[in-house]
This record gives structure tokens, C-alpha cells and sequence, in this order.
């Protein structure tokens, strides 16, 4: 009414009336508004009569009501979980009964009895579909595996076999390829797989396609079998490094002849083939860059969590995350891009890091990626249950296997017989035979092959039902006998020790000798350009990176002094505490009580007096004072006196370092901060 009012009074000019004609509309739709209001009120008034007429049942309140389908996902997920890592518990319980056979078999029977009460259950495969699709594997369970492998990925080991590891992830992953690929067409051919037809014609891309997925050797299982056997570190990290960087070469075929078969055989011109080339490199070197760059932002932001210690694990996970999801935006490979940020970020971050941070980083690195590798053998026997077994076809399946491990042997053979004209430290025979036994397929293959829609290749089926297979085969038959096999040949393992202070400085000085012979000749070689990228991380990257660089120069050596000083304390605590020695402890002296208990029985005073006048130690106390001149620093190092220690050079060099390298670089911290007035 007011509106209709203003209208009357207004005058008749142009602006008035295009305000009028507004008004007029929104007037308009708002009776229109009013009676679908009112029309639906009546429809819902007489539809509610109704029903109270038809029916006078009330809703009461529940006390309990149960709300299922909101949580049933995660919440099957978690039991799921839990029953995984009981089972891993009892596993350990009874290892000395199945001590031959690995832990990831376990979880794949395990999976296959999930999975065949699924199976029986749920007729739809719903739980199938929800455990284990590729999506769910590449963007959740793979990625915290690679990271923990990159991060505690052995550095030393990794650069100096770098030439080996990526001729065995390129050349050898595209030699077995199409090695596979072009055998199985042509046994195809030549009609030795019967009764393949009824499932689709087989073409030459298709069987190239499968060869891209199933050549590609899978770092979950290299890295559950190899660790437990521990076989020595040139093996392992040729085997765990090949097995992370062909991803980037399998994934860059699949998708190569998978484009092909979408453009059709007859249709690929030679810009095609260069355009595939192309993608190769831009896939593994796009996605090296994006986890180093990644890495060293991490690296950078952790410089400046000094005052807030409890973000910076938060940090290292979630920064090698998104590098692996920056890859994947782009299609590169996200393998490569996660494991060189969580190697990048390793080398600088364990600077800046507090010790409870680095414990947090550890552990939880550790504990996801146990968490990880326990779902994704247990999906695999889950996945194996499946309908795919109707599209059996014996002569594939057989062919496959047959192939996958002729043309292994014959790759490794081959490439390591040219690699050791290069390599000083040759890969003898036994150690090649273990490579090629060695080489395990695992759920890479298997997500690949799931990703192919049938439209473009119509005997997916029988490939995917060929994976499983090659799987299977790979983890018991070869996974379960590696060990023996390993034992049986005497391949050398790995030694759990600590390098002492005496071999770390060996070491250190024989990589320089070595430098300063290769620029003496004229040849650049392995040592040179190692000493030439170290230099100019410790001069140049260090100080973006690293909070204190120079309190983190020789940071193994430091490491070392500390570590000795630190068991050095706690056996004198040790000591101290027992009750059959109180009594020495309280009537000796301090020199007494730095001696070992044995050593006290067998060595008198002015022994021990005469060792420490030979090694140049100076104690100070109150009952027993040895001096010598042009000494003042305090140094205890008990171990160099055990009868069962290790040699007095140790002991030398500890003492060296301790007065000629860890107090000086005390001292140069005015040098690098102005304000500090200590």
C-alpha cells in the first residue's frame, strides 16, 4: 500500500517511471511469492488431515537411537586396523616357528580371509571398492612409505651408486617393457594362448601396455623383504633405489602406449613417439624439482621454529606431502618428488630440529609407513577375492610369469656385465642373482592395471587377473626363499655398528686424498665433484638452511665425541649404582672409580696412573690429582680401557677433537652473532 502510494504521487518524467515499473514487478513477484506460499500450506495441511485421519501413530522420543551408515566407513577401516596389527603381533609372538616366511605373506593371507568373508557377505564389492581403488592407494597409503624410505635413505650409499641405481630403473625398466610386451604378442600369435579371444581381441600396444605395468619393480615389497634379511648396503640401495626411481619410467609408458591406443595403431606418426620421449624427462626431472624445492622451503621454515618446538614434525610431514600432491596436479611422478623432498629436507632439518622433534619425526615416520605397508598387503589379498577369476586364461598367466623373470635375470645380467667396467667395487654374481630374484611386483602393478577402463583394452580382465598372480608368485615363492637362498650363498649382510671416530676420520681423509689426486691428474672424477657439491653446500646452502651453520661443521664427528662422552656417563652412573661396589666406590678415589670393575680387580693405582700419563687425560679431585703439563681440558673416555673396547686410536682421536675441534668452534660464536655479549 505505502508503494502504491508513493506511485500516485509521483510525477510522470522518465527516471520516475523506470523507478515506477520496478516497483511495479517487485510488488509483482511478491504476490506471486505469497500465494505458492499460501497454496503449498493448504496442500500440506490437507496432505497431514489425511494421514492423521489414515493413521494416529506418534513419534515418541528415543532415548538410544543407532546411526550405522554415518560411521561405518572409517569405523570398519579402524577395526581393520587394529585386527592387522594384532595379527602383526602374533606373528612376532611366534616368529621362531615361521621364521622363513615374510611378514607381508601374513597380511596377504590375512587379506584373502577378510576377503573371502566380504566376498560371501556383500555381494555388491562394496567393501572392496572402498579399501582398495587407485585413488585411495596413490594419494593416501603409498605416499607415507616412500616418504619414511626417503628420509632415512642412506646418503653416502645412495650418491656413490647413483650411476648404478638409474641404469637399472631406466634402461632396465624399458628393456623388460618391451621385452614382455613384444613376447607376449608374439606367443599370441603363434596361438599359444588358447581361448584368450573369448575375451577380447589382443593387439600389440595392449600387450606393450601390460609389460609398462607389470616390468616395474614395486618398492613396498623391495623394501619389507630386503629389511629383513639385511643384505648388505650396495645391494640394497641398488634394488630399493631402482625400485623408487622406475616408477617415473613405468608410469611415463603406461601412459605413453595408453595414448597411443587412444589414437589407434595406425594413426601414430613420429611426433608422437618424440612428444613420448619428451614426457619422460619432463615427468622424472618435473618431479625431482618439485621435491627439492619443496625441500628446501621446508628446510628454510623449520630455521625459524626455535620458539615453537611442537610445529616442526608438523611441518616435515605435511611439506613432503604436498610436494608428492604438487607432482600428481601436474602428472610428474610423485614418487621421485616426495622421496628428494624427505631427502632434502633430512639433510637440514635434523639441524634445526629440537631432539623431541626429531623423536616425534622418527617414530612417526616409522609408525605410518608400518601402518601403510600393513594395509596395502592386507588389500592385495582383500583384492584378490574378486570376480576377475572368471576371465582366467592359463596360457597368460603362465607366459607372464615365465617372462617377468627370464627377461629380470637377463637385464640385470647384462647391465651389471657393462656397469663393472665403470664401477671399482664390482657387483659380483651372487650378489647379481639375488638383484634378479629379488625383483618383486607389488600393488603399483596392480593399481596401474586397475586404472585401464575396458573400452580401450578389452582383456583387462585377464591382465588384471595375470597381476594378481604375479604378485602372489613374487611375494611367497620369492619373498619366502630370498632368505634361504641369501644364507645358502653366503651374500654378504649388513653389519649393525656405529663407525667409530677413528674410521669416520679415515674415511673423511682418504675422500680428500682422493680429490687431491684427481685434480692433480686432470680428472674429475666421483670425489672431486662430491667434494666440489659438498663445499658449496657447506658455504653457500648451509646458511639459508641451517639456523647455525657452523655449529653444524663435522656434525658426524661431533656426534660421535658426544655419543662417547654420553656412554662414557652413563656406565660411571652405572657403576656408582651397584650395591657390590658402594663400599670401593666410597673408600677409592675418583681415579679408582673411573676403571671398570674388572679392570679395578687386575690393575693397581699407579697402573691406572701410568695409563692416563700415556694417553695425556688430566683428572682433577680431591684424593687423587695426575697432571700434565700444557694440559688443562677434562676428558673421560672409560671405554678406551676396557679389555673388550675397541682400540687407544679412538681414544687419540676423541682427545684430539676434543681440544682441537669442538672447543674452538665454541668459541667462534661471537664471530657469527653480534648482539651476543657471553
Amino acid at each position: 500500500l505505502i508503494c502504491k502510494f508513493c506511485l500516485s504521487v509521483l510525477s510522470q518524467d522518465l527516471f520516475v517511471q523506470v523507478i515506477r515499473r520496478i516497483l511495479f514487478l517487485f510488488l509483482a513477484a511478491t504476490n506471486e511469492s505469497q500465494h505458492q506460499t499460501n497454496v503449498s500450506q493448504s496442500s500440506n495441511h490437507n496432505e497431514s488431515s489425511s494421514s492423521h485421519d489414515s493413521s494416529t501413530s506418534v513419534h515418541r522420543y528415543q532415548v538410544v537411537t543407532i546411526n550405522w551408515a554415518r560411521v561405518a566407513n572409517p569405523f570398519i577401516i579402524s577395526i581393520w586396523i587394529i585386527f592387522a596389527g594384532i595379527t602383526k603381533i602374533a606373528f612376532h609372538l611366534i616368529q621362531k616357528y615361521v621364521s622363513r616366511v615374510p611378514e607381508s605373506c601374513i597380511l596377504i593371507c590375512l587379506g584373502l580371509v577378510v576377503g573371502g568373508i566380504a566376498y560371501s557377505i556383500d555381494k555388491d564389492h562394496r567393501i572392496e571398492q572402498l579399501l582398495f581403488n587407485p585413488d585411495t592407494f596413490f594419494l593416501f597409503i603409498l605416499p607415507p612409505i616412500v616418504m619414511e624410505a626417503g628420509y632415512f635413505m642412506p646418503k653416502e650409499s645412495f650418491f656413490d651408486n647413483l650411476g648404478t641405481i638409474l641404469t637399472y630403473a631406466i634402461i632396465g625398466t624399458i628393456f623388460n617393457a618391451l621385452c614382455i610386451g613384444s613376447s607376449l604378442f608374439a606367443v599370441y600369435k603363434w596361438g599359444l594362448m588358447p581361448g584368450i579371444e573369448e575375451y577380447g581381441s589382443l593387439e600389440f600396444l595392449h600387450c606393450l601396455l601390460f609389460g609398462s605395468i607389470i616390468s616395474a619393480v614395486d618398492p613396498v615389497a623391495v623394501i619389507s623383504v630386503f629389511e629383513e634379511i639385511h643384505v648388505n648396503t650396495v645391494l640394497y640401495i641398488c634394488v630399493f633405489g631402482e625400485s623408487l626411481l622406475n616408477d617415473g619410467v613405468a608410469v611415463v609408458l603406461y601412459k605413453m602406449f595408453e595414448g597411443y591406443i587412444e589414437i589407434g595403431q595406425e594413426n601414430i606418426i613420429g611426433i608422437d613417439i618424440v612428444a613420448a620421449i619428451a614426457s619422460f624427462f619432463v615427468v622424472a626431472f618435473g618431479g625431482l624439482f618439485i621435491g627439492i624445492l619443496f625441500g628446501y622451503a621446508g628446510s628454510f621454515i623449520t630455521k625459524y621454529t626455535v620458539h615453537n618446538r611442537i610445529v616442526e614434525p608438523t611441518f616435515v610431514f605435511v611439506v613432503c606431502y604436498i610436494a608428492y600432491l604438487s607432482a600428481e596436479i601436474f602428472h610428474l611422478s610423485g614418487i621421485i618428488s616426495i622421496v628428494f623432498a624427505a631427502f632434502t629436507m633430512s639433510t637440514y632439518v635434523e639441524h634445526n630440529i629440537s631432539t623431541k622433534s626429531h623423536t616425534t619425526v622418527k617414530y612417526g615416520m616409522k609408525m605410518l609407513a608400518n601402518i601403510a605397508e600393513t594395509i596395502i598387503f592386507m588389500l592385495l589379498g582383500i583384492a584378490a577375492v574378486s570376480d576377475f577369476w572368471q576371465y582366467w586364461n592359463t596360457g597368460f598367466v603362465l607366459w607372464t610369469l615365465f617372462f617377468i623373470t627370464l627377461y629380470r635375470a637377463i637385464g640385470v645380467v647384462g647391465l651389471t656385465f657393462v656397469i663393472n667396467y665403470i664401477r671399482l667395487d664390482k657387483i659380483n654374481r651372487v650378489d647379481q642373482f639375488v638383484m634378479a630374484y629379488g625383483g618383486l611386483r607389488g600393488a603399483i602393478a596392480f593399481s596401474l592395471v586397475s586404472l585401464t577402463q575396458p573400452e580401450h583394452v578389452p582383456t583387462i580382465k585377464t591382465m588384471i587377473c595375470s597381476c594378481i598372480v604375479a604378485i602372489l608368485f613374487t611375494s611367497f615363492v620369492q619373498g619366502s626363499t630370498i632368505r634361504p637362498i641369501v644364507e645358502l650363498l653366503h651374500v654378504k649382510t649388513s653389519a649393525k655398528y656405529k663407525k667409530s671416530m677413528f674410521e669416520d676420520v679415515n674415511l673423511r681423509m682418504i675422500d680428500h686424498v682422493m680429490t687431491g689426486v684427481e685434480d692433480i691428474i686432470g680428472h674429475h672424477g666421483h670425489h672431486y665433484w662430491m667434494q666440489r657439491l659438498q663445499k658449496f653446500n657447506t658455504e653457500y646452502l648451509m646458511r639459508w638452511f641451517v639456523r647455525d651453520p657452523y655449529l653444524s661443521r663435522d656434525h658426524e664427528l661431533l656426534d660421535t665425541f658426544h655419543r662417547i662422552n654420553k656412554r662414557d656417563a652413563e656406565d660411571l652412573v652405572e657403576e656408582f649404582e651397584r650395591g657390590n661396589s658402594s663400599n670401593e666406590i666410597a673408600s677409592g678415589t675418583f681415579a679408582n672409580l673411573l676403571l671398570p670393575y674388572e679392570m679395578r680387580r687386575s690393575h693397581s693405582h699407579a697402573s691406572f696412573n701410568h695409563l692416563v700419563y700415556i694417553m695425556g687425560i688430566s683428572y682433577c679431585c680431591e684424593c687423587n690429582i695426575v697432571r700434565q703439563q700444557g694440559l688443562t681440558n677434562t676428558c673421560i673416555d672409560m671405554h678406551a680401557l676396557e679389555a673388550q673396547g675397541r682400540t687407544l686410536e679412538d681414544a687419540d682421536v676423541h682427545h684430539l677433537l676434543q681440544q682441537n675441534l669442538y672447543k674452538p668452534r665454541a668459541r667462534e660464536v661471537t664471530r657469527y652473532r653480534r648482539g651476543n655479549l657471553e
